[in-house]
């Protein structure tokens, strides 16, 4: 069904999933967004009729939700047009862009809960894609809040560790800001 839990879905998919044939569709939770694993785990359930494996992190890794199963992975890939994409390619799915209002709201939480941050004055979404970046700037103009755009080059290596290695950005880091008060709430 294309209802509030698919929109979620895929926004937190953008965020923090990753897709492949043989590892099939994969949602990531760090620290952060730990504590929306069951809300996630329960969409896949009631959407797509599948209970996902829960693989907890360690040694530096995020936790992760796993379902490999080839009908959901087509539907990932070819019916919201996840096939190849990366993290600097991603784009909104156009199934976002015709759906209704409140469902264009629930995909936006959906990446905010997956790349958002929120704070007493404002929200903002990251990502190293700039056609997502672009993207979410449309869908925000569409509800009539106007958002900033920034973009940032992509981090240096740093004295931080990730299985051993220093952590270092491969792509400039776009970030969009809703500032103003009333759009905020």
């Amino acid at each position: 069904p294309v209802n509030e839990q698919l929109m979620t879905l895929l926004g937190f998919f953008l965020a923090g999933g990753s897709l492949s044939q043989r590892g099939g569709v994969r949602l990531a939770f760090g620290r952060r967004n730990q504590g929306r694993m069951e809300e996630m785990r329960q969409a896949l359930v009631d959407v797509f009729g599948v209970e996902p494996v829960v693989y907890q992190g360690a040694d530096g890794r995020a936790a992760e939700l796993r379902v490999v199963h080839s009908v959901v992975a087509a539907a990932f890939r070819f019916v919201f047009g996840f096939d190849g994409a990366r993290a600097h390619s991603k784009r909104i799915p156009d199934l976002v862009y015709n759906v209704t209002p409140e469902l264009q709201r629930a995909f936006l939480r959906g990446y905010l809960l997956g790349d958002g941050t929120v704070s007493k004055n404002s929200l903002s979404w990251t990502t190293v894609s700039p056609q997502l970046a672009s993207g979410l700037m449309h869908l925000l103009l569409a509800h009539g809040v106007m958002a900033s755009h920034s973009v940032h080059a992509p981090a240096a290596p740093s004295a931080q560790l990730v299985r051993g290695k220093p952590v270092a950005g491969r792509y400039p880091v776009h970030t969009v800001v809703v500032a103003a008060g009333d759009d905020v709430q």
